[in-house]
């Protein structure tokens, strides 16, 4: 990832990053343009959000988000506690999208798509009810 390190002794805000002085950050993506005075950027590395689970569901199911993933790139094995994001994209058709199998179920219809942020590991399964074609991906954030 992308990290910019603030050596001045001023707080300095760039979008929505925030850098305090003598603090450093990874991010994830570039700032564009110009830095501030005192801001650095450290790394250069590109930022990838892992895909962690990709799936096709074409009629009802449930998904178990896995404890662990192993990155493409690096082959680095993680633990998945915490600060995915839950897409789910309705190609044809349309379904409801239940967290846990507990809670109101929500619907998502023809052409929509549902995100939603874990930042904690609170969602350890998916129950889709679906007629047609859904996509279903859990990504690194």
């Amino acid at each position: 990832m992308p990290k910019y390190t603030n050596s001045g002794s001023t707080v300095v805000s760039i979008g929505s990053l925030r850098l305090e002085p003598g603090e450093s950050k990874n991010v994830i993506e570039f700032i564009p343009g110009v830095l501030p005075v005192g801001v650095t950027q450290d790394a250069s590395t590109p930022s990838i959000n892992p895909v962690i689970l990709a799936q096709k569901v074409t009629g009802n199911a449930t998904i178990t988000i896995p404890e662990t993933y192993t990155e493409a790139l690096t082959g680095k094995a993680y633990n998945l506690t915490g600060n995915y994001m839950i897409s789910i994209y309705v190609a044809v058709g349309e379904c409801t999208v239940q967290f846990n199998g507990a809670g109101i179920a929500r619907y998502v219809g023809l052409y929509e798509k549902f995100d939603f942020k874990c930042m904690d590991r609170v969602v350890d399964t998916i129950v889709l009810v679906v007629s047609g074609t859904v996509y279903v991906t859990v990504e690194g954030i």
